[in-house]
C-alpha cells in the first residue's frame, strides 16, 4: 500500500549516539503501521529511494541519497554529549562482541581494538586512547553534522529523551515526521516501552546506566584541557557546555 506520510523519514545517529534506541523504536513503527523500513548500513545494496518510507543511517552520512531525494524528506538526528561519547565507549568497547573490535590490525601491532584498549592501564589513558581514536572520530562527525545546518532535519539531545517521561519531545519528534492521530498514539507507547524510564525496561548490554551521567564524574582539569585542545568548541557547538 502507497505511504500515507507527506514525507519519506530519515533518522540519523552515531556510534554510542542512540544507535540502539532509535534503531529499535522506528522499526517497531515500521512493522506496527505498515511503513517499509531500511537500515542503510546493513541493507545498502537494496537501497531503492521510492521502495522505502524510513530510512536509518547510524553514521548519520546518507551517502545513497542525492539531493533531490533529500529534498523530499524529513528528519530526525541524535546528538550526545561528546564527553559522554568517549566515556560510554570506554566502557562499551572492553566488553562488546561487535565484529569490528575484534579485527587484528597493523596499526596496534596485530592486537584488536578491544585488546588494544584492554592493554591500556587507568581510566584516563583508556579515555585518552578513545579521544584519539573511535571516539574522537564519533565527536568529529557529530560536529561535521551540526555544522552543514540541515534545513529538513531537527536535532534531538540522547540526554532528553531519556528523562523525557512525559513523552514529549517524543511527542514533537513524531509530529515532526508526519504521524498523527492514532498512529501517533501507538508511537508514543512504542517509545515509552523502549525508554529507559519505563520500569519494565530490560537491562541490556548497550544500556550500562538508566540514569544520565554528568561528564564531571570523570573529568577532572587536566583531561578537560585535553578534550578541548582535540575539539575546539565542540562542546558548545553541539549545545552544551562546561558550567
Amino acid at each position: 500500500m502507497p505511504s500515507d506520510l507527506p514525507r519519506k523519514i530519515v533518522i540519523g545517529t552515531h556510534h554510542k549516539v542512540g544507535t540502539v534506541l532509535m534503531n529499535t523504536i522506528f522499526r517497531r513503527i515500521s512493522t506496527v503501521l505498515g511503513k517499509k523500513y531500511i537500515n542503510l548500513q546493513l541493507d545498502n545494496d537494496r537501497f531503492d529511494f521510492d521502495a522505502y518510507d524510513i530510512f536509518f543511517d547510524w553514521h548519520s552520512k546518507f551517502q545513497s541519497f542525492d539531493d533531490t531525494q533529500l529534498a523530499q524528506c524529513i528528519g530526525i538526528h541524535i546528538l550526545r554529549d561528546p564527553r559522554m561519547v568517549a566515556v560510554s565507549a570506554v566502557f562499551y568497547h572492553q566488553r562488546a562482541d561487535e565484529h569490528w573490535l575484534h579485527v587484528p590490525m597493523p596499526k596496534y601491532g596485530g592486537l584488536t581494538y578491544q585488546q588494544k584498549l584492554a592493554s591500556i592501564e587507568g581510566f584516563r589513558d583508556k579515555l585518552l586512547f578513545e579521544l584519539d581514536d573511535h571516539a574522537g572520530a564519533t565527536i568529529r562527525d557529530m560536529q561535521d553534522w551540526v555544522g552543514r545546518n540541515y534545513s529538513w532535519c531537527h536535532d534531538y539531545k540522547l540526554e532528553d529523551l531519556m528523562t523525557d517521561e512525559g513523552l514529549d519531545l517524543y511527542h514533537h519528534m513524531f509530529r515532526h515526521v508526519g504521524f498523527k492521530g492514532g498512529d501517533l498514539l501507538k508511537c508514543l507507547i512504542i517509545a515509552f516501552n523502549n525508554s529507559v524510564f519505563n520500569p519494565h525496561f530490560p537491562d541490556r548490554q548497550h544500556i550500562r546506566s538508566r540514569e544520565v551521567e554528568h561528564w564531571r564524574d570523570y573529568y577532572d582539569a587536566e583531561l578537560i584541557d585535553a578534550f578541548k585542545a582535540r575539539f575546539v568548541g565542540a562542546v558548545e557547538n553541539l549545545g552544551y557546555n562546561w558550567d
